[in-house]
């Protein structure tokens, strides 16, 4: 019987597993506010970074989000993917030199902690890309980490 409660609970309030874990709950409430703050940046912005930069995957799978996600191309193992080059090329962005794209398309913005940022901007560097900043034109803070969202602008 005590079988049947806990699993009429599970089927009959979703949230149920959410507020089961304060972790969980701070995840998923720090994605809702990354949310709204990178929509209030810049006109039809394009977010660029580390797949773990933006924390919309950390939104509960049992509420329906109505808005639809910022455009972000995110970096990792998935770079390597027809898709991922198709849904660049989408959004006019350069899926060959993305870091063309960072510096030189005023809708495009770096999403990352300090430290990888730096090692951005050694990279680009190296690699003889003309640029000023990086800016920080937002911090969210989760847990103690920091996510910046950074801009690029060529020469200004």
């Amino acid at each position: 019987m005590a079988f049947l409660s806990i699993f009429s609970k599970h089927i009959h309030d979703p949230t149920y597993f959410k507020e089961r874990s304060k972790w969980n709950k701070g995840a998923i409430d720090f994605s809702k506010q990354q949310r709204a703050a990178l929509f209030e940046i810049g006109d039809k912005p394009i977010f660029v970074g580390p797949i773990t930069s933006i924390r919309l995957n950390w939104s509960s799978p049992y509420e329906l989000i109505q808005d639809k996600d910022p455009n972000f191309i995110s970096f990792g193992w998935h770079n390597f993917s027809p898709h991922w080059v198709t849904r660049a090329q989408g959004l006019g962005l350069k899926p060959d030199d993305m870091f063309t794209s960072v510096i030189e398309d005023p809708r495009v913005f770096w999403v990352s902690d300090k430290p990888t940022m730096n090692f951005i901007v050694e990279y680009m560097k190296e690699n003889s890309l003309e640029f000023s900043g990086p800016e920080s034109v937002g911090v969210m803070s989760h847990f103690g980490d920091e996510y910046i969202v950074w801009d690029f602008n060529k020469n200004d």
